[in-house]
Formats: structure tokens, sequence, C-alpha cells
């Protein structure tokens, strides 16, 4: 009895090391599948995330996650070749009941030798972000745990701030821009050389972040 329970568990064993290539890496940083399938960039491990020409639409990209933690340097590639200048805005937007904790820089690097690198980065999570040490390499950054709002055509109309969820930075540098919109105000250390902008009240903010009093669908 005892060697039948013995062969049973290593049956199991080798079962599962055999599976695991094939069930997939369960990773820091998972797409969303129940997302558009333009949204959902191809993902290796947790440090590359490829864009490809399904992805942009009218200078946006919006890349869909159900899991987004930065444990190290990631890095986001176009894996087709597209026309310089034609990507302005990427949007990260995480759909998670947990903070997204990011502990490493994101950055953009070339295909071909051609570097797409946006004007715009927006990084948004309702149930909060956590930046431990983090470099954006990025014009405009925005971190957010707003609802972000689009028009029928795919355009970005506005950031819808509800969550009561808040930001946490330890630190952060950025060579551009950077706009904190939450509900709450909780810093360390951020480096910037261009304006920083905190908004904390709920309401309705445009992609500058300038108060929408009214909502216009």
């Amino acid at each position: 009895m005892l060697r039948r329970y013995n062969i049973f568990v290593l049956s199991f064993i080798l079962i599962s090391i055999f599976l695991w290539p094939i069930v997939g890496y369960a990773g820091n940083i998972q797409v969303d599948k129940s997302a558009l399938k333009e949204r959902q960039p191809e993902v290796l491990g947790d440090n590359q995330i490829y864009v490809s020409k399904s992805n942009i639409n009218n200078g946006i990209v919006r890349l869909t996650f159900s899991k987004f933690d930065v444990s190290q340097s990631v890095a986001i590639k176009f894996d087709s070749p597209v026309q310089e200048g034609s990507v302005k805005t990427v949007i990260i937007k995480v759909h998670s009941t947990e903070p997204s904790t990011i502990s490493g820089d994101i950055k953009f690097e070339p295909f071909n030798g051609l570097l797409m690198k946006p004007e715009n980065l927006i990084i948004s999570n309702e149930s909060g972000l956590i930046i431990n040490n983090c470099t954006l390499d990025v014009p405009n950054v925005t971190l957010t745990t707003s609802k972000l709002v689009y028009g029928d055509k795919g355009q970005f109309k506005r950031f819808q701030l509800e969550s009561d969820k808040d930001i946490k930075i330890k630190k952060l540098f950025t060579k551009g821009n950077l706009t904190l919109l939450y509900n709450d105000e909780k810093t360390d250390k951020i480096s910037v050389e261009g304006k920083t902008t905190i908004v904390g009240q709920k309401g309705n903010y445009d992609q500058n972040v300038s108060r929408i009093v009214e909502e216009v669908d």
C-alpha cells in the first residue's frame, strides 16, 4: 500500500514538472485577458513588454493588465516598425483589487534602431500604486488611481477620480513633468526636473488635469 502511495506521489510530481512550462509562468506582470485583444500586449517574463501596431489607436497605446508589479527594470518595445512620432501616449491600466508595486525602472527600448518614446505615460490602478525605486524617462508622467474615460472612437476624454486609495512614493525620478492624481498624498522622495502637479480632490479632470466641473459625454 505504501509503495503504491509513493508511486502516486512521484507520478504527481513528474506530471506537475512536465505541465509547468505548458500552463505558463504566472509572473508579476499579467495581461488582462478580459480586455479587448488590441489592449493585450505580449509579455515575456517580468521585464519585457512587446507592443504591436494593433495596440496603437490614434496615437494612443492602451495596455491593460490584471497585475503589474515591477521588481526589476521593465522594457517596453514596439515589435514592428511604426512611423516615428506616431505614438503620443502610452496608458498602462491595471484592473486589480491590489495596489501595483513598482520597484524598478520603466523604459522604452528601440526596435531596429528606432526609439519610440511617447510624450505621455499614464499609469492607473484604482486600488493604489506603491513606488519604491523607479525612474520614468518620459516628458510627461501621470500616476493616478482614477478611472479612465474614453470616447466612442477610443480617444481619451477624462480622468474620473472616485477611489479612496492612495499612491505611496518612496523614491521616484523623472526628467520631465510629473502629475499625481489621487485622493491622498503620501510621498517621501521625488526628484523631478520638470513641473510637479499634485491633485488630491475627487472629481473629473482632462488630460492636462484641469478640473472639469461638469461631465460631458
